[in-house]
C-alpha cells in the first residue's frame, strides 16, 4: 500500500454577494422590466469560480474568474426569465411566476452564505474591488412596460447591475420573503 504525497485540496473560499440587474424581457403579449436585488454565493474552487444563487436558488454560473462567473450567472438568470415569459400568456401570469422563482431559496447555499457573512464580519475574508454593504435584503420588482415603450427609448436588453460583498446577515423576516412592488 502506497501513501499519497499529494497535499489535500485547499478548502473552497466562500463569499456572500448581492447582485442587481434589471433585464427587459419580452413575452408574447407583454414587455416587462425585472428589477432584481438577489443573493449569490461565490465559491472559489480549484477549477475556477462558481456563483450559486441563494435567491433565486435555481441558477448558477461559472468561469475562470469572478467576472466570467458573474456574466455566466446573469446569462443563465436571463434565460430562465425569458423561458418564464415564453410560457406566460399574460403579464400577470409572468409576474407571478418570476416572483415565485426568485423567492425560492436554495437552503444549502443560504447556510453557506450566512457562514460566509460571519467570515466577512470577522475580517477573515474580503474581496478586493467589491464594495461592502450591510443591507442584505433582497427584492424583486416586475414592472409592466407598455409595448409602446420601445418607441419611448426602452430598448436596452439589460441595464448594468452590480455586485457587493455582504457583511451583515438580514433579519429573519427579510430573508424569508422578497419585497414586491404593489400590483401592476
Amino acid at each position: 500500500m502506497t501513501e499519497s504525497t499529494a497535499a489535500p485540496p485547499a478548502p473552497a473560499l466562500h463569499f456572500p454577494l448581492l447582485f442587481s440587474c434589471t433585464p427587459l424581457i419580452r413575452g408574447e403579449s407583454f414587455l416587462a422590466r425585472v428589477k432584481t436585488k438577489g443573493r449569490l454565493l461565490e465559491v472559489v474552487e480549484n477549477d475556477g469560480i462558481w456563483m450559486y444563487g441563494v435567491n433565486p436558488g435555481a441558477v448558477a454560473g461559472g468561469g475562470l474568474n469572478g467576472t466570467d462567473a458573474y456574466q455566466d450567472f446573469k446569462k443563465n438568470f436571463r434565460r430562465v426569465l425569458q423561458a418564464l415569459a415564453d410560457s406566460s400568456a399574460t403579464f400577470k401570469d409572468y409576474k407571478g411566476k418570476v416572483e415565485a422563482f426568485f423567492g425560492a431559496t436554495s437552503k444549502p447555499s443560504e447556510v453557506q452564505w450566512i457562514a460566509a457573512v460571519a467570515e466577512v464580519r470577522a475580517g477573515r475574508i474580503s474581496l478586493p474591488g467589491v464594495k461592502k454593504v450591510a443591507d442584505a435584503r433582497w427584492s424583486i420588482d416586475v414592472i409592466d412596460v407598455p409595448l409602446a415603450g420601445k418607441k419611448a427609448g426602452i430598448s436596452s436588453p439589460e441595464e448594468i447591475g452590480d455586485l457587493k460583498l455582504v457583511e451583515t446577515t438580514p433579519a429573519p423576516n427579510n430573508s424569508e420573503k422578497p419585497r414586491r412592488s404593489k400590483a401592476a
